[in-house]
């Protein structure tokens, strides 16, 4: 004896799957961040024309890709200072962290993010350790460090 219930439960059982494969993030393509066409800062203009790349992954970060505050244009310009001041050494460091991840698919360079994060945060002294000497898992480190300063003193947020 068949139960007029089966085709009704077979379309049910099809549907949930199809929404099931429907959810799976491996099945969404994600595609780069188009960068912000601008206006940047007059410092930002002069890195592009020297690492056309990097300002284009700049232009790509979230932080930035929505527009520019007053406070992203001063971590905006951290960056380009410090890259006017070591641009070999920073130019070794971004291939390292634009390597990272597939340039072609990922929506942003999530290393670069990083340090855009401790320019942010006036984290000077540490970006340019991370420059000199880089290494992932020490830019990541910092970049996640959080520390509060209260007029001289310091304490640890994490």
């Amino acid at each position: 004896m068949v139960s007029g219930k089966t085709p009704l439960c077979r379309l049910n059982c099809l549907i949930v799957l199809l929404c099931f494969l429907g959810g799976c993030p491996g099945l969404d393509l994600t595609n780069p961040n188009k960068p912000y066409k601008g206006p940047y800062t007059t410092g930002f203009n002069e890195l592009s024309e020297k690492n056309p790349l990097l300002a284009q992954e700049l232009g790509k970060l979230p932080e930035i890709n929505d527009g520019l505050s007053d406070k992203e244009k001063i971590a905006l310009e951290k960056i380009v200072k410090l890259y006017k001041y070591n641009p070999k050494s920073f130019n070794t460091a971004f291939n390292l962290m634009f390597r990272v991840g597939v340039p072609e698919v990922r929506r942003y360079c999530s290393p670069l993010q990083a340090l855009y994060w401790m320019a942010e945060d006036g984290k000077h002294e540490e970006m340019d350790a991370i420059i000199d000497n880089y290494n992932l898992t020490d830019l990541l480190i910092w970049s996640w460090y959080f520390v509060k300063y209260d007029n001289e003193n310091y304490y640890n947020l994490r």
